[in-house]
């Protein structure tokens, strides 16, 4: 049977042939501009020859408007004008941009520039991802490759076709875990849990709140709770086939000794009253007033939630996932959301262009300052101390401390009409909140899971 094509591709196809018709007759090749001045300046005049400079352009920017805020996006966009003559940066920013960004690209009017999660609602970054249609960004990232913590290139969330070339780049790394209110931890000597065991010994002092809550609605945001858990408690090869939708972890005995914990905090009334049907920022206002004592969540929350009301005295601890046993390995999954240059861009290496910029010390500073975060650089922890909390500072240097960086997402898939990450950590959070028991999880997963087998995008 053919493989039909997506609405979504076909427009584009269809888009980009229309616009590159056109583009032929407004510019020429670099090979043309080369060959017109061999036929008009010397031999000496050529040596002298510079690359031209990018000048009278236009790069449309489209970026999510969400915890980083927009501010970081306005100020580096001048600092890229000012260092290139003649090139105007317009910055759209929205918290539903995903759904702009796809009207967009069918109204052959594409961003140049895009910084948008592929966990974002809308599901736009996956559909692209799917269909192929982001730009080939290797070259950029080559460039920079030396820059970078060591690792954080080589993974299926920035390569996620296994080619051996880069189409996202990482715009921040922070670490995802377990946010608690350190004053009160500290005066009732509470320490935070290391172990399965310490989290649910806690109910014998934590008596006044429940213990966690997160996101129910949204439940990627147990990402943070889930995926350590598994690749500590089942060992990182059973993780990363399950991220690839191999149905026999499904039913080994170490993916079930984790979904028992996850049943455990329904069972033992852990998880507070509610949680199944709020937001995220309901569940991180329910939490700073002290109905809760952790949530899973990254470092984004603390300058997300910053104006919001809390209970007195509060002040952000930061801890990792619980483990099987204390010796277990540890992760902590590192967030990093993408950037990226949509295939329909029609001003690509401009877009390449301030991509390398972002990550200029320049850049870094503006990011550090008002979005309180930093692109995953060698040695730039330092940067962001002056700007953030202590335990948001804290979570950037958790990898000294003999954790493990956690960078992974399930496999981008085509042809299905469910999207298997949303259904996996809906049916985990069925689990936590008590509807849902890990068998019949798991029985629900299965056939998802052997779907998905089938279609990962090559």
């Amino acid at each position: 049977m053919k493989r039909k094509i997506s609405l979504f591709v076909a427009l584009i196809m269809v888009v980009a042939m229309f616009a590159g018709c056109s583009s032929k007759t407004k510019t020429t090749t670099d090979d043309d501009q080369k060959s017109t001045v061999d036929t008009s300046k010397s031999s000496e005049e050529k040596d002298n020859e510079q690359e031209p400079e990018i000048k009278d352009q236009t790069l449309k920017v489209s970026v999510f408007q969400g915890g980083f805020g927009r501010e970081y996006w306005d100020e580096v966009a001048k600092a890229f004008e000012a260092q290139n003559e003649g090139v105007t940066v317009e910055v759209v920013a929205d918290p539903n941009i995903g759904e702009r960004i796809r009207n967009d690209i069918l109204s052959n009017d594409s961003p140049d520039f895009v910084f948008l999660s592929s966990r974002d609602k809308s599901g736009t970054t996956q559909s692209l991802i799917k269909d192929k249609a982001i730009a080939d960004i290797s070259d950029v990232m080559n460039k920079l490759k030396d820059k970078m913590i060591d690792g954080v290139l080589d993974n299926s969330l920035l390569s996620p076709y296994g080619d051996g070339k880069t189409y996202l780049a990482p715009f921040n790394f922070s670490s995802l875990g377990l946010w608690y209110n350190e004053n009160y931890f500290k005066t009732n000597d509470i320490t935070a849990p290391v172990t399965w065991d310490d989290f649910f010994e806690l109910q014998n002092k934590i008596t006044d709140r429940a213990l966690i809550t997160y996101a129910g609605i949204y439940p990627g945001y147990l990402e943070s709770l889930v995926f350590p858990a598994i690749a500590s408690g089942a060992g990182k090869d059973t993780f990363d086939k399950l991220v690839k939708y191999d149905v026999a972890t499904l039913d080994s005995d170490e993916f079930k000794a984790i979904m028992e914990k996850f049943e455990k905090i329904a069972s033992t009334k852990a998880i507070m009253n509610g949680t199944a049907g709020i937001n995220h920022t309901t569940s991180q206002a329910e939490f700073l007033m002290g109905k809760a004592a952790m949530i899973p969540n990254g470092s984004w929350i603390a300058n997300e939630m910053k104006d919001a009301p809390r209970e007195d005295g509060f002040t952000w601890g930061f801890a990792a996932a619980p483990v099987l046993k204390a010796d277990n390995d540890k992760y902590v999954v590192a967030s990093m959301d993408e950037m990226y240059i949509p295939s329909a861009s029609k001003n690509k290496e401009l877009a390449k262009k301030f991509l390398e910029f972002l990550y200029s010390d320049e850049a870094i500073k503006i990011q550090a300052e008002k979005a309180q975060s930093v692109p995953p650089l060698k040695g730039v922890a330092d940067v962001i101390k002056p700007f953030v909390d202590e335990a948001t500072g804290a979570s950037y240097t958790l990898f000294d401390k003999g954790y493990k960086p956690l960078i992974s997402n399930f496999a981008a898939v085509d042809n299905m009409t469910l999207v298997p990450r949303k259904e996996f950590f809906g049916t985990v959070g069925q689990v936590i909140t008590g509807t849902k028991t890990k068998e019949e999880a798991i029985d629900y997963l299965k056939p998802i899971f052997e779907e998905a087998a089938k279609n990962i995008v090559k």
